[in-house]
């Protein structure tokens, strides 16, 4: 079973992590809100933030992305207009009336 360290208030820098592998933990979990993939570091592990009481149907609904989607309808819903991260996209040039 590997021995992982959590990192206190999620405040680190290279000088924390150099700490944790000198103990001879085998990964860190950082307070750093987001999604660990192939490429993410095992000693700046990245969280999912989830209330401590929610239930079991709504850490299947943050895993599965149902609530990024949520979030992504409300604001296109508030701002139809908006491309990604609310950056408007540029007008496209009108098409000559007949």
């Amino acid at each position: 079973m590997p021995d992982t360290s959590a990192i206190p208030n999620g405040d680190y820098t290279e000088r924390e992590v150099s700490h944790v592998t000198g103990a001879g933990y085998d990964s860190a979990r950082t307070a750093d809100i987001g999604w660990n993939g192939p490429s993410t570091s095992r000693f700046h592990l990245k969280i999912v933030s989830i209330g401590d009481h929610a239930s079991v149907n709504m850490l299947a609904a943050h895993l599965g992305g149902a609530l990024l989607l949520k979030r992504a309808l409300s604001r296109h819903r508030r701002n139809p207009d908006a491309g990604p991260k609310g950056h408007r996209e540029h007008a496209r040039h009108p098409v000559a009336s007949e």
